[in-house]
């Protein structure tokens, strides 16, 4: 019953509301019995409540705040009546009655205290609780953000490397054209060169026939001048003659 109506938070047991009820009790040590029976009545069960803070309904802190006006005991409530207070108005039992409002006083005002504390226990938890689950909605928003950027990297990365790898390709292409391209050109520089060195020898074989032409040109304008020099001179012996 407790736990369907007031979900485990706080309860009292069944007897509680009789602390002014009458008693009957005779004998010695009766108004200590009575007091601990009173007393059991006044207690506060309590319970954890960090793991339940967010389901806490309205009707529990209404019953509980009844409870608690319920509990105001007043200096009144403990002077029983029995057949036999006429006979036991000493001093001794004004001392006591005195000392027992003193005391339910005090108790009221711990039991205030005790639901001070309660009620600031349960605001901390709530607070806590709270700060907890937005604290992990920060944590959790955090994650997927981190992981959404890790991916949306991951495939900014994985087109670069596409791309690198096309330009690898590419670059080993051009390469191997500037390798061939260069071989052909070593080739070709070392038939020119040879060409080179063919027209230098065409060149000094012609220089040399050149300096053979010219020197038989030159015996042969020798030879004329010589055969001229002697046809002049038979000509003018045969004039002597």
């Amino acid at each position: 019953m407790v736990q369907r109506q007031f979900v485990l938070r706080q309860f009292v047991p069944a007897t509680g509301g009789l602390a002014q009820s009458e008693f009957a009790f005779t004998g010695e040590g009766y108004m200590k019995r009575v007091r601990d029976t009173a007393k059991s009545w006044k207690e506060i069960h309590l319970m954890e409540l960090s793991l339940y803070a967010d389901t806490i309904t309205k009707n529990y802190d209404l019953w509980r705040k009844r409870r608690v006006n319920s509990q105001q005991i007043s200096p009144t409530s403990y002077t029983f009546q029995n057949p036999f207070s006429e006979e036991m108005s000493s001093e001794l039992e004004v001392a006591r009655h005195e000392f027992e409002c003193e005391k339910a006083k005090l108790l009221q005002d711990i039991s205030s205290l005790q639901e001070e504390n309660y009620q600031l226990k349960i605001g901390v938890q709530i607070e806590e609780s709270k700060t907890m689950k937005v604290q992990k909605e920060v944590e959790i928003e955090e994650i997927s953000n981190i992981k959404g950027g890790m991916e949306f990297w991951k495939g900014k990365t994985k087109k670069k490397e596409e791309k690198t790898a096309c330009a690898m390709i590419e670059l080993r292409k051009n390469n191997a054209e500037y390798e061939t391209v260069s071989a052909e050109c070593v080739t070709s520089q070392s038939k020119h060169q040879e060409l080179r060195r063919k027209v230098q020898d065409l060149e000094n074989t012609l220089q040399a026939q050149q300096q053979q032409l010219d020197n038989l040109l030159k015996a042969l304008e020798e030879k004329n001048s010589q055969y001229d020099r002697d046809i002049h001179a038979y000509e003018r012996a045969l004039q002597e003659k």
